[in-house]
């Protein structure tokens, strides 16, 4: 009897030895790189999505969100997406914690795309960068529009923030 459970609980951990680790990936895969935002009120927040995307991050994983720089120019390039959102910004960022207006942004939802260029600089439509590290190349800022699409829908993207890795040239 003594050697039968024996013999099941050696078998019970084999059983949970084999389950291995290397499957499942770890938690803070994409704790570096995220962005948060409102859009019309729901909030939205980027994830890890394995497979998708063409913006990774430096360990090669998709999380929603992407950026580069242009040093020779200031010009931030950021992209955020998920959830059949796409949001694509560009910026000057000669100044950290100054608001400064978009040169571009397009915003795409239920492939409804809108664009839009030179936005007016306001408290409804503004871009800060907060934190600029060129030795570990991450980039955070926050952000916020209020813009109308082609179709005349307003789309209004409050507290929006964003903290991630980028590429530079």
């Amino acid at each position: 009897m003594k050697n039968l459970l024996y013999l099941f609980l050696g078998l019970g951990m084999i059983s949970i030895w084999s389950c291995s680790d290397e499957e499942e990936l770890p938690n803070n895969i994409c704790v570096n790189d995220f962005a948060e935002y409102y859009y019309n009120g729901t909030i939205f927040n980027t994830m890890h999505m394995p497979d998708q995307g063409e913006v990774l991050t430096p360990s090669g994983e998709s999380c929603g969100i992407g950026a580069v720089i242009n040093l020779s120019q200031n010009i931030l390039t950021l992209r955020i997406f998920g959830e059949e959102q796409d949001l694509n910004i560009h910026a000057d960022i000669t100044n950290l914690n100054e608001e400064v207006e978009f040169r571009f942004l397009e915003y795409t939802n239920n492939n409804i795309t809108s664009s839009f260029n030179n936005l007016t600089l306001d408290d409804q439509n503004f871009i800060l960068i907060e934190e600029l590290d060129t030795s570990a190349n991450t980039i955070k800022g926050s952000f916020n529009f209020k813009i109308e699409n082609s179709i005349g829908d307003t789309i209004t993207v409050t507290n929006g923030f964003f903290n991630c890795s980028y590429s530079s040239f």
